[in-house]
């Protein structure tokens, strides 16, 4: 809705507003464009009331540091495989200890209660 309601706002001409309006909702289209139109201005005029509407600064920033975050992500996760890969040889000693202990290969231990 949010989309629709901005691609009307970008048409020039009231006829091609009206026009999209009509094809995008119907019939009604064309008496909802002044509504979709005045709710869309409210809403921003609400939303920086607010002040939940960050400058083109704000939103560049937040961008960056987005990507820096999925950046450390991705180090973060490769220095665990490596650790992994760096433990599988002492973690393999200790699965092959502990099968060795498994039923085949001990005598059955009874415990008294």
């Amino acid at each position: 809705m949010t989309d629709a309601a901005e691609g009307l706002k970008g048409l020039e001409s009231d006829s091609a507003r009206a026009a999209l309006a009509l094809k995008i909702f119907g019939r009604s289209g064309t008496e909802m464009l002044p509504m979709i139109m005045e709710g869309l201005r409210e809403a921003r005029e609400q939303a920086r009331e607010f002040g939940v509407v960050m400058s083109g600064e704000s939103s560049k920033a937040a961008e960056t540091f987005g990507d820096s975050l999925d950046r450390l992500k991705l180090v973060l996760g490769m220095a665990f495989v490596n650790l992994g890969i760096a433990a599988m040889p002492v973690l393999q000693k200790l699965v092959d200890w502990l099968t060795r202990l498994g039923p085949n290969h001990q005598e059955p231990r009874h415990c008294e209660v």
